[in-house]
């Protein structure tokens, strides 16, 4: 199964930005999730957009998204971070810090990058920590977005911006703090 949408969301100028999210589901786990007549699109364009408000960006940019599993995930993880497990979200950025400083230069879309998201432990996380499975998605794609902005969590300092942004844009989203 596979979805690929292209969005046009307002900027706060009058000029309409080409952004683009393009969703593939490889899982059927992914399918029933939603409310009717949502598609995953739809879903991650109010995230995507708040991360952008709340960093102050306005430029085109072109992000794709693998709903899977964590059979697939684990292989990803083994084979680019040499971490034979799975996990709840990858990111694969695709663009230098140097070309995101140059993006709102640019007239064409930058492309971001990849992020991957697993099914079977996003759930297993949003039960063993009583979140609701949405947020904690929302939470991750958040998280996936921000790592492909250059942001990390490898250090104590930077872990603690890259909370803080977190927490702040889920606070826009109405969701409460994931720490």
């Amino acid at each position: 199964m596979t979805i690929s949408n292209t969005l046009d969301i307002a900027s706060d100028s009058e000029d309409v930005q080409k952004q683009v999210l393009d969703v593939f589901v490889t899982d059927s786990s992914w399918e029933n999730i939603l409310p009717l007549g949502q598609d995953w699109t739809s879903f991650f364009t109010p995230i995507s957009r708040a991360v952008f408000q709340k960093l102050s960006l306005d430029f085109p940019f072109e992000i794709s998204v693998l709903l899977t599993n964590d059979a697939e995930i684990k292989e990803l993880n083994s084979q680019y971070r040499s971490q034979d497990k799975p996990t709840n979200v990858l990111s694969f950025p695709g663009v230098t810090a140097q070309e995101l400083l140059e993006a709102e230069q640019s007239a064409h879309p930058l492309i971001l990058g990849d992020i991957v998201l697993a099914f079977e432990t996003i759930s297993s996380e949003a039960i063993t920590q009583d979140k609701l499975f949405l947020n904690h998605l929302t939470h991750l794609f958040v998280h996936g977005i921000l790592h492909l902005m250059g942001y990390d969590h490898e250090e104590d300092a930077e872990a603690k911006i890259m909370e803080t942004l977190e927490i702040n844009i889920l606070q826009e989203l109405h969701i409460e703090s994931p720490y």
